[in-house]
């Protein structure tokens, strides 16, 4: 494997098997897991998705004594009203603290969606929602707050200022950071957004400072078309080549759309020294840190899916 690639796509896979479509028991997802912790999927595998109602059944994902700890990323609820969703967030704070302080089951990012009405009302209200989540959150481990904004069907404008918003509350609380949490796919062609509606979320994000939580619909690593939802749907290596480039060669809204577009695997090129799509190239270096803050994983409910594609491009051995 190029150790561009190991750079690009390490730990980019946070496993969401308990979800559609693979929506498995909560027994065999765990099982599922680690199963890939000990496999040659390890190096693409990240935290464990689970819902934060059910917590309480977790126990089944504790390692053995003496493994590798295993790292959740916990799903809250959505939530009507910033209300809603302070009180939802303190009962599920309540859950995660049963998990212990031994280390061998953790949580170390909490994602959930912002309600509809919070975008309305500007950066000023995303960030007061914001603070309002990690503060009820307040947990002894550092824990990265991924806020879901609905990009797909959303103005570019109210998308840009909810991406000011969490910006704005970062800058308050830095040590409870809170990220970008972007839906890239749906059950219907109306929950994918364009190459333009999400090229303008990466752009407002690296514009702003702020890091995204990718998820959904992104089983493969090039954009093709999906029979099933009869649309062009995007692909993995487009979004995080997409990230890289917007950091390192500073692209507009366009030029990202462009990278998102791509759909030829021969475009993007790997080597041990760095990584290229078409004439744009970037360094390892540009590599981990768009991984550190512009991009940091994508869930996704298969594994199998993504690194059997990887092989058929010869990119993982």
């Amino acid at each position: 494997m190029k150790q561009s690639v190991l750079v690009l796509l390490s730990r980019s896979v946070d496993y969401a098997g308990m979800f559609p479509p693979a929506a498995l028991p909560l027994p065999e997802a765990a099982a599922r897991y680690a199963a890939m912790l000990t496999g040659p999927e390890r190096f693409l595998l990240g935290r464990f998705v689970c819902p934060a109602a059910r917590l309480g059944e977790a126990e089944v994902l504790r390692p053995p004594v003496g493994s590798p700890p295993v790292v959740l990323a916990v799903l809250g609820a959505a939530a009507d009203s910033p209300e809603a969703l302070k009180e939802q967030v303190a009962a599920d704070r309540q859950r995660l603290l049963s998990l212990g302080s031994g280390g061998s089951l953790a949580a170390d990012q909490y994602e959930v969606a912002l309600p509809r009405g919070v975008l309305e009302g500007g950066p000023a209200a995303v960030a007061a929602a914001a603070r309002a989540v990690t503060e009820a959150l307040a947990l002894p481990r550092r824990t990265l707050v991924a806020l879901e904004v609905p990009v797909a069907g959303t103005p570019a404008e109210l998308v840009d200022a909810a991406i000011a918003g969490l910006a704005q509350a970062n800058a308050v609380s830095p040590a409870t950071p809170v990220c970008l949490k972007v839906r890239c796919g749906g059950t219907t062609a109306a929950g994918v957004p364009t190459a333009a509606e999400l090229a303008g979320a990466v752009a407002a994000a690296r514009d702003h400072g702020v890091l995204i939580k990718a998820t959904q619909g992104l089983h493969h690593p090039v954009r093709h078309w999906d029979s099933h939802l009869s649309c062009k749907v995007h692909g993995f290596l487009n979004l995080f080549a997409a990230a890289v480039l917007a950091r390192s060669h500073g692209l507009d809204t366009d030029g990202i759309a462009e990278v998102l577009e791509e759909e030829d695997p021969a475009a993007f090129t790997f080597t041990d020294s760095g990584f290229a799509w078409r004439h744009r190239p970037a360094s390892l270096e540009a590599l981990a840190a768009a991984r550190r803050f512009g991009l940091t994983s994508f869930g996704s409910c298969s594994v199998d899916e993504p690194m059997a594609d990887l092989r058929s491009l010869g990119l993982v051995d």
